[in-house]
């Protein structure tokens, strides 16, 4: 198990090392995506509205505003996500430290994303989606079941017959599953956050919305996010090739 998770470790260092202006481009595979859409539709209901992959309804729900719907198809074409991957984006009331969800159904920004800089909310949908390009909400959903199949396995490989008990492979099943996904979680969450990060700060190819963007992030972060340091270090990057969005190169103020 310990060589397991040191392969882990090796995998994703080499991941987040990457070539320092390199992301990636194109969309999930058609079987994820596929998994993705239909998982949507049952965490869906399609009776109480749209829910989080945690079971939580996304409450407020709106039609997001023309120049939101203007950055996320901006960066679906940078990202070159196929057309019938892309999905569409709404406003929502989220978490006041939230300020995006990608679900398998939609985009969701929240209301508040509005009171920030252009530059954070530009980051921000980069940054979001970027998680629906690779179906993060999916491979969470896989990763639960890899998880309760592994803990089956384990359980019935390491008992005796004489001890197959309902009671005790509900629980000792119940309790190693929790683990396990868990673990894969803390692994999972920081590998697509920081992919995600890396990406918004590589792709949006402008040293003004990195620098608004880092005006707002803690030099501390936890679950793989880039800090304040790392966000300025991608954007003087930018700023020695003189990358500009439209927006900031308009010279335009808000």
């Amino acid at each position: 198990m310990k060589k397991f998770f040191l392969i882990l470790l090796v995998a994703q260092s080499a991941h987040l090392n990457g070539a320092p202006d390199d992301f990636e481009t194109g969309g999930s595979s058609k079987a994820l995506f596929f998994f993705n859409k239909r998982f949507g539709e049952v965490i869906a209901m399609k009776t109480g509205g749209p829910y989080e992959f945690e079971g939580r309804l996304i409450e407020g729900v709106a039609e997001a505003s023309n120049e939101f719907k203007e950055m996320v198809k901006e960066a679906q074409e940078v990202y070159q996500i196929p057309p019938e991957q892309r999905l569409p984006v709404y406003q929502a009331q989220l978490e006041d430290t939230t300020s995006g969800k990608a679900e398998p159904d939609a985009i969701y920004l929240n209301e508040s994303l509005t009171m920030k800089p252009y530059g954070a909310q530009r980051f921000t949908v980069y940054h979001e989606v970027a998680h629906t390009q690779h179906c993060d909400v999916a491979r969470d959903a896989l990763r639960l079941l890899g998880s309760l199949a592994v803990g089956g396995i384990v359980l019935v490989k390491n008992f005796p017959d004489g001890l197959l008990s309902t009671v005790v492979v509900s629980s000792y099943g119940a309790l190693l599953c929790t683990l396990l996904h868990q673990r894969f979680a803390v692994f999972a969450q920081y590998k697509d956050e920081r992919r995600a990060d890396e990406q918004a700060a590589k792709a949006c190819k402008c040293f003004e919305c990195l620098k608004e963007k880092s005006a707002i992030r803690s030099s501390t972060t936890k679950g793989g996010y880039l800090t304040k340091d790392e966000l300025l270090a991608i954007a003087q990057r930018h700023e020695g090739n003189n990358l500009l969005c439209e927006y900031h190169r308009s010279g335009r103020k808000r």
